[in-house]
C-alpha cells in the first residue's frame, strides 16, 4: 500500500465587500464589460483536496468582478474614452489609443 498523504497548497480568490465600484469597465484579461470589486487571495493547505489550514492571506486588491483578475493594489486607471482598464503604467490606452489620465487621488475641498 502507498503510505503517502496528498497535501498541497491551493490558492483561492475571494470577493470582499466593495464600496463604490467602478461600473461598466472593460476588463483587459477576460474582455467583458463588468465592474471592479475588492479581492483577496487566500492560500490553504489541503488534505485530499479539502482545504483545512489557512497558510497565507494576501493584501486586498482591486480586480475584475467576473474573472477575478487583479488590476491594482491601489487606484485603478481607466480610459475615459472606451472604459478599458489600464494595467501597466501606459500613457496611452492599448485598446483605443487615447491618452490616459491619472486617477484622482487628491480630494477637493
Amino acid at each position: 500500500m502507498c503510505q503517502c498523504l496528498i497535501c498541497v497548497p491551493v490558492t483561492y480568490t475571494e470577493k470582499l465587500e466593495t464600496e463604490n465600484p467602478l461600473e461598466n469597465i472593460h476588463c483587459a484579461f477576460c474582455y467583458h464589460t463588468t465592474q471592479t470589486t475588492k479581492l483577496v487571495k487566500k492560500t490553504y493547505l489541503t488534505f485530499l483536496y479539502v482545504p483545512f489550514i489557512l497558510i497565507k492571506t494576501s493584501d486586498p486588491f482591486i480586480g475584475c468582478d467576473r474573472c477575478r483578475s487583479g488590476f491594482s493594489a491601489g487606484d485603478v486607471k481607466v480610459c475615459h474614452n472606451c472604459r478599458n482598464v489600464i494595467v501597466d503604467d501606459n500613457s496611452f490606452c492599448p485598446r483605443c489609443g487615447f491618452r490616459v489620465r491619472e486617477p484622482d487621488t487628491k480630494q477637493q475641498d
